[in-house]
C-alpha cells in the first residue's frame, strides 16, 4: 500500500517531469475506472442474492430460526457497504470545485450526526470560528470526510462520551478538528491508520479513514490524528484557505 510518504515522493517525480507525469495520471484513471467496473459487476449479482434472500424470508418466515440466516444476511450487508466504500475510495480525488463556507458544511454534518450522539447518550459539541475564509472544495466529499470523522469519534467513546467539532483559520489555512475522549489509539496503529483496508474495528472495511486522508489530499491539505491510549484521539483537516493559490 502506497503510504503518505510515497504519495509525496511521487508528487515530487511527477513534478521534475512532465512525460512520467502524464504516464501516472494515465495510470490512475486507467485503476480507476478497472475498480469502478469491478465493483458494478460485483455489486449486480449480490443485489439479486439479497433479493432472494428477502423473497425466501417473506414466503418461509420460518427460515429466520435457521442458525446462520442472520449471519448470512450480516454478511451481505457487510458486502455491500464495503462495495459503497470501495467506490467512494475510488473515487475520491474526483472533485466537483467551489467555494465553500466550512462553518456551514460543518454545521450540517454536525446536525445530521447529533440525534444519533443523542441516541447513543454521548455529547457533540460543534464550535464554528468567526469571520473563518473561504475554500476552494468538493462539498460532497468534504462532507463525506467530516461524516467519517464524526462515526470515527463516536465508536470510539462509550456511554457519556463527549466529542468536539471545531474550526479555526490560520494564515492561508483553514483547519477542522474532531477531538474525542474514547479509547485512543497506540503509536503503532497510528502510523497505519490512514492505509486502505487497514481496521481496528469488528465491523469495519478499513476504508473510512483511508477515504478521508485521500479526500484532504485531493484538496491540497492533509489530515493528521495525534492520540493517547485510553484518553481520545484528535484528528485535524488543514485545507488552504481562498487566500492562497487555489485549485
Amino acid at each position: 500500500m502506497m503510504t503518505q510518504k510515497d504519495q509525496k515522493l511521487l508528487e515530487q517525480y511527477q513534478q521534475n517531469d512532465p512525460e512520467l507525469s502524464r504516464l501516472i495520471c494515465m495510470l490512475k484513471e486507467e485503476q480507476r475506472e478497472a475498480v469502478s467496473m469491478i465493483s458494478h459487476e460485483i455489486r449486480n449479482p449480490l443485489t439479486l442474492v439479497n433479493s432472494s434472500l428477502q423473497l425466501i424470508e417473506k414466503t418461509h418466515p420460518e427460515v429466520k430460526s435457521f442458525r446462520f440466516w442472520s449471519q448470512i444476511q450480516e454478511d451481505i450487508r457487510y458486502m455491500r457497504l464495503l462495495l459503497e466504500d470501495l467506490s467512494l475510495f475510488n473515487n475520491a480525488s474526483v472533485l466537483t470545485v467551489q467555494k465553500l463556507d466550512l462553518n456551514e458544511l460543518a454545521a450540517s454534518a454536525a446536525a445530521s450526526f447529533r440525534p444519533e450522539f443523542q441516541r447513543q447518550q454521548m455529547k457533540l459539541s460543534f464550535h464554528p470560528c468567526p469571520d473563518l475564509p473561504t475554500v476552494s472544495g468538493d462539498p460532497v466529499k468534504l462532507r463525506a470526510l467530516l461524516v467519517n470523522l464524526l462515526k470515527n469519534a463516536m465508536e470510539a467513546m462509550q456511554t457519556g462520551g463527549t466529542a468536539i467539532l471545531s474550526l479555526s483559520s490560520d494564515t492561508g489555512c483553514v483547519t477542522v478538528s474532531v477531538k474525542d475522549n474514547g479509547c485512543g489509539i497506540s503509536p503503532e496503529q497510528a502510523e497505519e491508520i490512514f492505509l486502505p483496508f487497514k481496521t481496528f474495528k469488528p465491523q469495519g472495511t478499513g476504508l473510512g479513514l483511508a477515504l478521508s486522508e485521500r479526500i484532504a489530499a485531493a484538496h491540497k491539505g492533509s489530515l493528521t490524528v495525534s492520540s493517547t491510549p485510553g484518553q481520545g484521539s484528535t484528528f485535524t483537516l488543514t485545507l488552504p484557505s481562498d487566500s492562497r493559490e487555489p485549485l
